[in-house]
């Protein structure tokens, strides 16, 4: 089973409107909707490709209530403390002009100690039956920059194998506890570690986590695994969209690690499942014929 971890689930909208103007008023031409937040990702592409999947978040009101909804469709087991603020919403704008896919984030619900205590308890439980967890995105307000380090913690216990995609503060000291695993694209791991060459990147980062994988938008992704940096990447056409691919990413390098498959094989599966999720219109998720019609598509390098 693969545990995703998601404390800020989002709905995200997609708006479509002529144009943007600052100060003036617009009227939508088209909207939809979708499941978010970067552990929903994760959740919804592990179950698409046929793994037990069980995701935790913290369900906030009719929001939290719907996205629940829309994971279970997935047959995705839903678990963590339901409460009282509603979950966020994401806006992307797509329009004409310089402000196409303007986007607006929403800050999520305020939790309060008692949710946070119910949330780790939850997790306790569900890390015992997991074979990887992954934890992934920011956390609502109320909780601590250490919510990831806590729950690394707690993973290390059972030695269980734990992916890391955030950033800022929660990212950093959950990279402390050191996760068996983390992703970061090349902007993120260039703040991070103040370098620009990616072995260099890998190297440092390698000193924290055993695999470390790096996203560079057309460029593909570059894994640092076991003294060896394998790039992977393919060349696809009619993208319809890339929100969620990194997501999508991780969620295939998990399930690859369930598998124990190759790293060579691992770098395909990743590559191919973030690419397959630019295939569709659908936010942040893939289908897994797209997946299996890119595998022997994706071109494999040693650095």
């Amino acid at each position: 089973m693969l545990l995703a971890v998601c404390p800020n689930p989002s709905v995200d909208y997609y708006i479509w409107t002529d144009s943007l103007e600052p100060g003036k008023v617009h009227h939508a031409l088209r909207e939809e909707r979708y499941p978010g937040g970067k552990g929903v990702h994760v959740a919804m592409a592990a179950a698409e490709l046929g793994h037990e999947v069980t995701l935790l978040a913290f369900w906030g009101a009719e929001t939290g209530k719907w996205i629940k909804n829309e994971c279970f469709k997935k047959n995705i087991n839903c678990i963590g403390p339901e409460i009282t603020e509603w979950s966020r919403s994401c806006y992307t704008y797509k329009s004409d002009g310089a402000y196409d896919d303007t986007e607006l984030r929403g800050c999520g619900p305020e939790i309060t100690s008692e949710d946070l205590r119910l949330f780790t308890r939850e997790f306790e439980l569900a890390a015992k039956a997991s074979n990887v967890i992954t934890m992934s995105g920011s956390w609502p307000k109320g909780s601590t920059s250490q919510g990831y380090a806590e729950l690394i913690k707690i993973a290390r216990k059972s030695s269980i194998p734990v992916f890391l995609d955030a950033t800022g503060e929660p990212f950093r000291n959950g990279l402390r506890e050191k996760p068996y695993a983390i992703h970061l694209n090349y902007n993120e791991c260039r703040s991070l570690t103040g370098l620009s060459d990616i072995p260099e990147m890998i190297d440092y980062l390698g000193t924290y986590a055993e695999l470390v994988a790096i996203t560079a938008g057309p460029e593909g992704l570059y894994l640092g695994f076991d003294e060896s940096i394998i790039h992977g990447n393919v060349i696809l056409d009619n993208i319809h969209s890339a929100v969620g691919s990194g997501d999508c990413l991780t969620a295939g390098l998990a399930t690859g690690t369930i598998r124990k498959i190759k790293t060579d094989d691992l770098v395909r599966l990743g590559v191919a499942c973030g690419a397959a999720n630019c295939l569709r219109k659908d936010l942040g998720m893939l289908h897994k014929s797209d997946v299996e019609r890119l595998l022997d598509k994706i071109e494999i390098s040693s650095l």
